[in-house]
């Protein structure tokens, strides 16, 4: 399980690189430019990751799942403690990415489960009839704040399946980012 105190440390390193920095270049352009930019991301991931290999689970996908959900928790206006506890919508979307599917690689179902969140909500939002729906303040921040718990929520599953420490798989990747994008580590680090 991950506490609201690991996730607000993650989240200030999240956002001075996303921010402070800058790297994250879909940050001002709005929350769908950014929930679409995060859908691509995981998509690929889901295409071209392999969730089984305990060592790529630890070294990226767990971590990005974190940033993902941190990510859309920031653009929602959350509090970092919002974000650590699923509600019945959540766990709903989890059990049908379950259903779906037999045998799936830890915390995999929390991963779908987010991206159909996100997936739905942009499908509808494209859509003449249920855009304006779509675009309430409202069901932005739901979308969000329910694909980012679920984004967490299989990073928490993962790093305890699998026996790392999320915080440091975190900053881990965020090093290794920062090293492959040639994004020079900040001085209060």
């Amino acid at each position: 399980m991950i506490y609201a105190e690991e996730l607000e440390k993650m989240n200030e390193s999240l956002r001075v690189y996303d921010v402070v920095q800058g790297v994250w270049e879909q940050e001002p352009n709005g929350p769908e430019a950014n929930m679409r930019h995060v859908l691509t991301h995981l998509s690929k991931d889901l295409i071209g990751k392999d969730f089984t290999d305990k060592e790529l689970v630890r070294t990226a996908i767990a971590p990005d799942s974190v940033a993902y959900g941190l990510r859309l928790g920031r653009w929602a206006d959350l509090e970092t403690s919002e974000l650590v506890h699923m509600t019945a919508v959540e766990e709903d979307a989890r059990n049908q990415a379950e259903s779906g599917l037999p045998q799936l690689p830890n915390g995999f179902a929390s991963f779908a489960g987010g991206m159909s969140i996100l997936a739905q909500y942009l499908h509808e939002l494209d859509h003449e009839k249920t855009r304006s729906d779509m675009q309430t303040r409202f069901a932005t921040q739901t979308t969000m704040t329910s694909a980012a718990r679920l984004l967490i929520n299989s990073a928490s599953i993962q790093s305890f399946q699998y026996g790392f420490t999320l915080v440091d798989a975190f900053e881990a990747r965020l090093d290794s980012l920062r090293t492959r994008f040639k994004v020079p580590k900040p001085n209060n680090e």
